[in-house]
């Protein structure tokens, strides 16, 4: 594979309009005071700006790559990995809520028993909401770009996937719609961390992807992925916005753990079918 085959100016434009359009909800949210409420600012992200992503792929496919509609992924996926997305995230969940209770890294408790039942309980409402506005974000990174960068070798395709979201993320990390509280405390610490978690979640994201063939599996572990650091952030951010985050050091440290495993599978025969590259 070599990326003289890889059409960059659908790419560019993908990109362009999708970082434009990110940037500008980012700065009327918070112009309009939509981001009053820290609590309502991942929300926000959650919803119309990733919505951004959707409008930016279906403009470039309408204008350059219409082909490209058949390449999204349209496989649901086997429901035993569904099952163990489901598993592994709740488990990352359990698991970084104990470091940080046990580890003392919380100054006070989260908040009362009863709170925490009932976010506990809304959490499948969350999670059905927060996938679906995945999916849109999906449709863009995992859908439309990875294929269309595979030209270059499945590593290479996570990593500058990754790198591009990132580039996608930072202006809303900056203008607030993410790692809201983190950020405003540790600046430097947050930016690392959210480079270094949004490479890791691309290359597990894009594994589900190619291996399975399907664009809602990375949705679906997409969600589950957001809801587990809104839960967090209204659990723990607010007791200690560094270590309670789980878009902080010890989230990524879980992030990064899991990710390992999957690129030295990546190191093996891939399980990428032709279908995929154009």
């Amino acid at each position: 594979m070599n990326g003289s085959r890889i059409k960059w100016l659908p790419i560019f434009v993908f990109v362009v309009l999708a970082i434009a359009l990110g940037v500008a909800w980012a700065i009327h949210a918070r112009d309009s005071g939509m981001l009053g409420n820290t609590q309502s600012a991942g929300i926000v992200a959650a919803s119309v700006a990733q919505l951004s992503v959707l409008i930016a792929a279906l403009i470039t496919m309408a204008v350059f790559s219409r082909e490209s509609f058949r390449m999204i992924g349209w496989r649901p996926g086997p429901w035993r990995v569904y099952l163990f997305v489901f598993f592994a995230v709740v488990t990352m969940l359990a698991l970084f809520t104990f470091v940080t209770l046990a580890g003392g890294f919380l100054h006070r408790a989260a908040g009362p028993p009863v709170q925490v039942i009932r976010l506990l309980l809304n959490f499948l409402i969350l999670m059905i909401i927060l996938c679906l506005f995945a999916f849109a974000e999906e449709f863009g990174w995992r859908g439309f770009l990875l294929p269309k960068l595979l030209p270059l070798g499945e590593r290479p395709a996570l990593l500058l996937s990754g790198l591009i979201w990132f580039c996608w993320e930072a202006p809303l990390v900056y203008f607030g719609l993410l790692d809201s509280t983190i950020v405003k405390e540790h600046p430097v610490i947050a930016l690392v961390c959210h480079f270094l978690q949004i490479c890791l979640v691309a290359i597990a994201l894009g594994y589900l992807r190619l291996r399975y063939q399907s664009i809602f599996l990375p949705a679906f572990a997409h969600g589950l992925l957001n809801s587990l650091g809104g839960l967090s952030f209204i659990l723990l951010t607010q007791s200690d916005p560094l270590w309670g985050d789980f878009g902080g050091p010890i989230g990524t440290v879980f992030l990064f753990l899991v990710v390992a495993a999957l690129w030295v599978r990546l190191g093996g025969k891939t399980d990428t079918p032709s279908q995929v590259l154009e």
